[in-house]
């Protein structure tokens, strides 16, 4: 996949623990991660997907960085 900018992006998917109480506060983290380019969260609240240029960042430093600020995040394959 390739955005605006001509460059390879990927996608993952992601389960949140207790989506309701955090999710704004992890969905602005999360858009604020250098090489995260979009971001969209499930009707019920209880997954995220993000785009990401994988040059800058994987998957597993996004959950890292969420785990770092108090939250529970893990990947939904």
């Amino acid at each position: 996949m390739e955005n605006d900018n001509n460059q390879l992006t990927q996608k993952a998917t992601f389960m949140i623990e207790s989506p309701n109480e955090h999710l704004d506060l992890i969905l602005e983290n999360l858009r604020k991660v250098e090489g995260v380019t979009a971001l969209q969260e499930s009707s019920d609240q209880s997954k995220i997907t993000l785009e990401f240029d994988p040059t800058r960042i994987d998957p597993s430093q996004l959950i890292n960085l969420t785990s770092q600020a108090g939250f529970s995040m893990e990947r939904n394959e």
